[in-house]
């Protein structure tokens, strides 16, 4: 029962940690997101196409550069194409 017990307050240990992860990077989207529409604002001042495939190909090159564990980069890859495309949008905007 002991065993059960702590396993129960392991596992929410470790939700609270996600849930901590979670609120600081929703902060950080906002903050990616606020300053993704500065940018639709500069771009459509100037003229400029929202979408840059060469920008956003270096993004994501450099966001996994680093990273050794190729499934934990695929979905590094995966989500910084969701943050590309949610910035795209907001720039639209």
């Amino acid at each position: 029962m002991d065993s059960n017990k702590n396993n129960s307050q392991t596992m929410n240990s470790l939700r609270l940690e996600i849930d901590t992860i979670d609120k600081d990077i929703v902060s950080l989207l906002i903050n990616r997101l606020s300053t993704a529409k500065c940018i639709g604002d500069y771009k459509k001042e100037n003229g400029l196409c929202v979408k840059d495939e060469k920008r956003e190909a270096e993004i994501l090159q450099d966001r996994v550069k680093d990273i050794d564990d190729p499934h934990v980069k695929l979905q590094i890859e995966k989500i910084f194409r969701s943050i590309i495309e949610a910035s795209c949008e907001i720039q639209k905007s």
